[in-house]
């Protein structure tokens, strides 16, 4: 084992470039690597952001009159369960759901 690292040191000290290179790109690997765990972790794994307990989050559906179960709602609907004192801390509306009253 001793002349197969005197072997490798001696190939390593005749192309210091090379070596060079590899480390970089090993350096770059890891921490690309590292870069893309930590975005997975924070997005999918973490709790809500700005939610104290996640746990307490519900889904609150309209159903229509057509019979749909899970129905658009529209801002009187908002404004209706926010006022019915239902325990709700906070009434939110999903981005790119319709939220708005109509004109």
């Amino acid at each position: 084992m001793v002349n197969d690292l005197r072997s490798a040191w001696r190939a390593i000290s005749r192309s210091p470039g090379l070596v060079a290179v590899i480390v970089a790109s090993l350096a770059i690997g890891a921490g690309a690597n590292a870069a893309v765990y930590s975005a997975i972790d924070a997005l999918l794994f973490r709790g809500t952001a700005g939610v104290s307990s996640p746990s307490a989050l519900v889904d609150v559906y309209t159903s229509q009159i057509t019979g749909a179960t899970y129905g658009e709602s529209s801002f009187p609907d908002f404004q209706s369960i926010a006022q019915a004192g239902l325990g709700l801390l906070c009434i939110s509306c999903p981005e790119g759901q319709p939220a708005h009253s109509p004109a």
